[in-house]
């Protein structure tokens, strides 16, 4: 290969024959994602006697960032048996077409495929949740269509209606689905099991450092240094936003690098 880092053509003629070789793992996996979807769009307004467009909206929040965490832990799902692994490893692409394939498909497509996939199923649920409800004797119960979610209020529940507020905790959630993505290369078994356990002993570690700064220093912000948190608010959040920036960064490029040892 003349170009060992990234050609065009390249890029489009693995993707294609990535989508070829794989196409029945990747339908069964949009199978099990849009059967979830629906099974929870009954079950969750099944069970409560009023349904407005503020509780589908808080469904599709939550319902997205799990299907989202989801995608990203399939990625690579291959480099964890040796036979595929091997066969992968030497496919005729560099490191960089495989890791951006790899988190495009899974990330960006997540992105574009839930929301379609919520409507559809919300559709779909919406006349068999009125029947049942008429057979529960809940006809008189309020039931708003899917169709009726404010994205509005999707962004002030998350972000609390703040620009900069929004930047961070999309950061963080980056972070998370970045730390997933990592673990999908450099664990070999278990990987879901070790990355999850990985995510749960740094966000404990944050909460014991909160937690000595609250109450044992009794310092009033302690998400950051004293000096820092006499900032102004504003400026706080820029250097979260810087953080979070590195995290991510240094936790793909450390992905990248142990793909890219993997093939060596």
């Amino acid at each position: 290969m003349k170009n060992q880092t990234f050609n065009i053509k390249r890029f489009i003629t693995f993707s294609r024959y990535n989508l070829s070789i794989n196409i029945k793992k990747y339908i069964s996996q949009l199978l099990i994602i849009a059967i979830g979807i629906f099974c929870i769009l009954f079950i969750v307004p099944a069970s409560s006697h009023s349904f407005h467009s503020d509780e589908w909206a808080n469904t599709f929040i939550i319902l997205g960032i799990i299907t989202l965490l989801y995608a990203i832990a399939c990625s690579f799902s291959y480099l964890h048996r040796k036979e595929s692994r091997i066969e992968y490893l030497l496919k005729p692409a560099s490191t960089t077409e495989k890791f951006l394939f790899e988190f495009l498909f899974r990330f960006v497509g997540a992105l574009i495929i839930f929301p379609i996939l919520f409507f559809l199923m919300g559709k779909l649920s919406y006349p068999i949740l009125k029947v049942y409800r008429i057979l529960i004797d809940w006809s008189s119960a309020s039931l708003d269509p899917i169709s009726c979610i404010n994205p509005d209020y999707i962004f002030h529940f998350i972000f609390g209606g703040q620009v900069v507020g929004a930047i961070i905790i999309i950061g963080f959630i980056l972070l998370i689905i970045s730390i997933l993505f990592a673990g999908s290369i450099v664990f070999k078994k278990a990987f879901l099991a070790k990355t999850t356990g990985f995510i749960i002993a740094i966000g404990a570690l944050i909460g014991i450092y909160f937690y000595i700064l609250t109450q044992k220093l009794r310092v009033t912000t302690p998400v950051i240094p004293v000096k820092i948190g006499k900032l102004p608010i504003n400026q706080q959040y820029s250097i979260f936003i810087i953080i979070f920036g590195l995290l991510i960064l240094c936790t793909l490029f450390y992905a990248f690098f142990k793909l890219k040892e993997k093939e060596v």
